[in-house]
């Protein structure tokens, strides 16, 4: 009982870190959701905020939880507790802490469509590691399967990673033309014959983005404009191939 409790508490100190976070950053909490993996704090405007305020947001659970090992030193269960779930939520698999970082990080710096496909890829990779462990736990150990469940749910998770991510990002971009933010402008170089698909896969949430395309300036309008419109990417792909 006194084990159940330890990780319960845990678990909701955790959360709590992200939730008091992300209030100090002026936003709000729909709500905390149980997961097989813990509990998830769904937060309102997250992806219009800057990745280092991300970055601080997803760190405080798992600094939380250090915090907690730190104070219980004496307490080897708690200690112990404690640090696991700190290490465990900073692996770079999505949707734990480690893998939103990884996430926002690859997406600053190729853009949001071609992280989300590269973070998709590797929770696979993970998804079928963790199974297979798993299943030689559950040979060993029965009837402990506690691995091939995170495993299974991560091959959930993964199966929808690229429709989740990919729709909350163009929201947010549709949000931004109705209220547009501040954002930095970043300038990216592309070589001649570039399409509007392969400099969107570029973009990513914290910039606004200016291609070089042989030379001549495209706005994120433009490339936007013509992914919604199959004859203006066409004219964009003759247009970007002639320059």
């Amino acid at each position: 009982m006194f084990a159940i409790f330890v990780v319960f508490l845990s678990g909701l100190v955790h959360e709590g870190a992200h939730v008091l976070a992300a209030r100090l950053f002026g936003l709000k909490i729909r709500r905390v959701l149980p997961l097989p993996i813990g509990f998830l704090a769904d937060i309102e405007g997250l992806d219009a905020i800057s990745i280092c305020r991300k970055i601080v947001i997803y760190a405080a659970g798992p600094l939380a939880n250090i915090g907690i090992a730190i104070v219980f030193i004496s307490n080897p269960y708690i200690y112990y507790t404690n640090m696991v779930m700190a290490i465990f939520n900073m692996l770079p698999i999505y949707p734990l802490d480690g893998g939103r970082i990884v996430l926002g990080i690859m997406s600053k710096c190729m853009g949001i469509m071609r992280a989300v496909r590269v973070v998709n890829r590797f929770n696979w990779m993970m998804a079928a590691f963790l199974i297979l462990v798993g299943m030689l736990q559950l040979y060993y150990y029965p009837p402990n399967f506690s691995i091939l469940m995170i495993g299974i749910y991560l091959i959930f998770i993964s199966r929808i990673i690229r429709q989740d991510l990919p729709l909350r990002f163009f929201k947010q971009l549709a949000i931004d033309r109705v209220k547009p933010r501040k954002l930095p402008t970043r300038l990216i170089c592309m070589p001649k014959g570039s399409g509007a698909q392969e400099l969107f896969n570029r973009i990513n949430w914290d910039d606004y983005h200016i291609f070089l395309v042989g030379g001549i300036p495209y706005s994120e309008d433009e490339i936007i404009s013509a992914m919604t419109d199959s004859v203006k990417a066409s004219r964009f792909l003759k247009l970007t191939a002639s320059t």
